[in-house]
C-alpha cells in the first residue's frame, strides 16, 4: 500500500513474526521493517493517510486496527458488527473502506466509525476466491479555470490617461494551456483596482504528481481588438511607466480559480517571500519565490511587482509583471 507521501509498505512475516515492511519501490529492498502482533492480511491508507490492516483469521476477533508503520504499534481498534474473514482492504476516495470476505467470497464496506460490515454481491462464481483488493486513484486533471482576480494599479501617478493591457497565461510544465487578455483597461489610479480576466476554452490537462502550473501576467499599452491603439478619449497616453500588481494581503488577495480534480473548484491565490511594499514606494525586495496555493492570506500589508517600463522604438511589447507557480503534490 502506497502512503499520502509516496512511500511502499507491504506486510510480511519471518520465522512466525509478523512483520510491516517499508519498501524501495525502484529496487524492492526491505529498507526497514517493524514487528507487528499479528499477521497482516490487508492493509490500506485512508484518505486522511493513516494505515488500517485486517489481520484475516489470523487472531480469531472480529476486529480492524490503524497502525503505526514507523512502530508496528497498534494506534486503535475497531470492532466489526459480527465475525468475518477480510483478506484485504480498499479506500474508496471518498473515505469509504471495502473489505474482501474470503470466507463467502464477497465484497463489503466497512464503517470506519460504527464497524458495521455491508455486503455489497459476491464475486460470482468464476472466482474461487480473492486475496488482493485496490482502487485505483481519480484522475487528477485541470479542467475549468475561473477568471483571474487581479488587484493592479499605476506605478507613477501621472500615467492616470493611460490604457492598458493585461494579459494572463497559464503553463503546464512549460507548455502553454490557455490564456486571458483584457484590453483597454483604463480608470486607474495608484491605488489598486480589482481587474477581472477571463480565460479562452481549453481541453482538460494531467495535473500528475510534481507537474508545475505557472501563471504569468503582462501588461502592455492598451490595444483595440485589431491591435491598434485604444482611442478613448483622453485615454492615448502611450510613454506610460506601467503597473504595479498588488496580492498576498486580505485586501488585495490577487487569485486564479480553478478546477483540478478530483478535488472541487477554488481559488489559488498568489503569495511570494520577501518584503511589503508601500504607495508610493518601492516593489517588495528579498524575493526568492513566487508561488500560487489554496491558503487565502490574512495579512494586511501588500506585496507588489512592478512591470518593466518604456515603449521602445514605437512598438508595443508585452512587459511581465511576474510568474507564479504551483507544483502539485
Amino acid at each position: 500500500a502506497f502512503a499520502p507521501d509516496g512511500t511502499l509498505y507491504a506486510a510480511g512475516f519471518d520465522l512466525g513474526t509478523a512483520l510491516i515492511l517499508r519498501v524501495d519501490k525502484s529496487t524492492g529492498t526491505v529498507l526497514d521493517s517493524k514487528v507487528v502482533e499479528a499477521n497482516i492480511a490487508g492493509l490500506a491508507f485512508d484518505p486522511q493517510g493513516t494505515l488500517w490492516i485486517s489481520n484475516g483469521d489470523a487472531t480469531g476477533l472480529p476486529e480492524l486496527h490503524t497502525l503505526d508503520p514507523a512502530t508496528g504499534s497498534y494506534i486503535t481498534t475497531l470492532t466489526l458488527s459480527e465475525y468475518v474473514v477480510i483478506s484485504d482492504l480498499a479506500f474508496a476516495p471518498d473515505g469509504t473502506l471495502y473489505a474482501a470476505l474470503s470466507d463467502e467470497d464477497k465484497l463489503a464496506t466497512v464503517d470506519t466509525t460504527t464497524g458495521l460490515v455491508t455486503r455489497i454481491g459476491s464475486f460470482g462464481g468464476d472466482v474461487g476466491g480473492m486475496v488482493g483488493l485496490a482502487l485505483g486513484n481519480p484522475v487528477s486533471q485541470l479542467t475549468a479555470l475561473g477568471p483571474a482576480h487581479l488587484w493592479v494599479g499605476l506605478q507613477n501617478s501621472n500615467d492616470s490617461g493611460a490604457a492598458y493591457d493585461l494579459l494572463a497565461e497559464l503553463f503546464r510544465n512549460g507548455e502553454p494551456v490557455t490564456s486571458g487578455l483584457s484590453r483597454c483597461v483604463t480608470g486607474l489610479s495608484r491605488d489598486p483596482t480589482e481587474v477581472s480576466i477571463g480565460f479562452d476554452a481549453f481541453d482538460p490537462v494531467q495535473a500528475n504528481s510534481g507537474d508545475e502550473f505557472s501563471l504569468r501576467i503582462s501588461n502592455r499599452m492598451g490595444t483595440n481588438s485589431d491591435d491598434t491603439r485604444c482611442n478613448a478619449h483622453g485615454k492615448t497616453h502611450t510613454n506610460a511607466v506601467g503597473l504595479r500588481l498588488s496580492y498576498d494581503s486580505a485586501g488585495h488577495d490577487s487569485r486564479l480559480d480553478a478546477t483540478i480534480t478530483p478535488n472541487p473548484a477554488g481559488s489559488l491565490f498568489l503569495h511570494s517571500d520577501g518584503s511589503a511594499c508601500s504607495s508610493p514606494g518601492e516593489s517588495s525586495s528579498g524575493v526568492t519565490t513566487t508561488f500560487l496555493d489554496a491558503t487565502a492570506p490574512t495579512g494586511t500589508s501588500d506585496r507588489c511587482r512592478d512591470s518593466a517600463s518604456g515603449n521602445p522604438g514605437g512598438v508595443n511589447p508585452w512587459k511581465e509583471i511576474g510568474t507564479w507557480k504551483l507544483t502539485v503534490p
